[in-house]
């Protein structure tokens, strides 16, 4: 699993303290990634600061590169526009697009199908 620059600076600023940390050692150890990737089925929902979300996305923001990570543990190999990755993300389990800068995501929780969480920090 490739760890963004964006990956982690959108954890620094969009997961709460109290589950910060936590997030941050799943990330950051290869070892890990694993925990992180289960997270996203439904733990990680509840960990995110709720004040980001938003109703809709900026039509731009889908041209912007980032990384797909996904709870079945594939995930993007390379930068990809958001827009494709939206259109590959799976049916099953739960996923995070997250921009190259950090300030934007698209989670979906496992299960939640066309309910998808919109995040702008």
């Amino acid at each position: 699993m490739i760890i963004s620059e964006g990956l982690r600076k959108f954890v620094n600023n969009g997961v709460m303290k109290q589950e910060h940390d936590r997030v941050i050692r799943y990330i950051s150890v290869a070892t890990n990634h694993v925990k992180f990737a289960r997270l996203l089925d439904h733990e990680f929902l509840s960990m995110l600061d709720k004040s980001n979300f938003r109703e809709c996305i900026d039509i731009n923001l889908s041209n912007e590169l980032g990384y797909l990570y996904c709870s079945n543990e594939i995930s993007s190999e390379r930068e990809t526009r958001i827009a494709e990755l939206y259109g590959t993300a799976p049916w099953e389990g739960g996923w995070l697009i997250v921009n190259l800068s950090g300030s934007f995501a698209i989670y979906r929780p496992e299960g939640e199908i066309d309910n998808e969480v919109f995040i702008e920090l």
